[in-house]
Formats: C-alpha cells, structure tokens, sequence
C-alpha cells in the first residue's frame, strides 16, 4: 500500500506541475494573442486613414472641377484653384491627426521627403480640358511626377508601430463631364 501511496502521490505532484505549466503557457499565448490583435487594430487604423485621404483627394478634385467650370473652362484657374483646395485638405487632415499625418513631396527613387507647397503641387500635376465645342467639354487633372517623373505628392501615416504612405501615383487622373463655356 505504501508503495501504491508514494506512486500516487507523485502523479498528482506531475499532473500538478503540468497543469501550472499549462496555465502560464496559456496566459503568455493570450498575452502575445492580444499584442498582435492590438497591431493589427492598430494598422487597420492607418489604413482607414489613408483610404481617408485617397477619398478626400478624389473628392476634393472632381468637386473643384465642377465648380470652377461654372465660371468657364479656364484650366490655369481651375487648376490653381485645385491646388489650394487641395492644401486646404491637406493641412486639416495634418491637425486632425495630432502631427500622425504630414503630407510630402516624396522624391525617388529613395523616397526622400520634402515639405510640400503650392508651387510643389502645381508642378506636380496637370489640366487637360477637351472642348466638344457645343458647351459641354471634359476637363482631366492629372499627377505628371514635375519634368522628371520623380517626384509624388503624398502622406506619411504614424501610429505606434506603424506607418503607412498616401502616395498619388505618377499618372492619376480624374476626368469630369462639365457644361459651361470654353474661355
């Protein structure tokens, strides 16, 4: 019966230590479960912002597009007037975010960042209005790169442990239908 005693005795004590084993295994896996789902909440956030800014940007072209052809198809106007809407959005995205978002001119090919501007911008892109010549004309604005097609208007996105870029690709257009008069 001793013999049988001890045996038992020392199972349990190994089944013991294989549960404690087993707990903090389990507590270290949630532990690592909840990190990794917090960086993924995390960069999922990012992402929604820079799906943010792809959304504003579209809109904030096309709806000065439409706007500013009511007074004429006059593409310096029109795109001068993009520019600074376009400035305009960028610099409220920049305070809403609490220095996360800063907008660049992103040179390549090393992605060197420069402060972006007005004159940046401009260089950086382009108008093309096609008249049907009965009133009614397309009007395209364009990203060009500037002269050596190496430069891109973009983000940097910050988080914690992340970051992400907005970047307008070299060749972005946004083309809208537009009824007034060609100047």
């Amino acid at each position: 019966m001793k013999e049988g005693g001890i045996f038992s005795f020392i199972l349990f004590l190994l089944l013991v230590q294989a549960v404690i084993v087993l707990e903090r295994t389990g507590i270290e896996s949630r532990k690592e479960m909840d990190e990794t789902l917090g960086l993924l909440e995390n960069a999922e956030q990012i992402n929604f912002t820079r799906q943010e800014i792809e959304i504003a940007f579209d809109y904030a072209v096309s709806r000065t597009i439409q706007e500013e052809a009511r007074m004429g198809f006059d593409g310096a106007r029109i795109k001068g007037r993009i520019m600074a809407n376009l400035g305009r959005i960028f610099r409220q995205i920049e305070m809403k975010s609490d220095g996360k978002t800063k907008f660049y001119i992103f040179q390549k090919p090393f992605f060197t960042k420069n402060e972006i501007s007005f004159e940046k911008l401009s260089e950086n892109s382009g108008i093309l209005i096609i008249d049907s010549g009965r009133g009614v004309s397309l009007i395209q604005f364009y990203s060009t790169g500037n002269l050596e097609k190496n430069e891109l208007i973009g983000a940097e996105i910050i988080s914690e442990n992340a970051l992400q870029k907005f970047v307008v690709p070299i060749g972005y257009s946004r083309t809208e239908v537009a009824v007034g008069i060609l100047q």
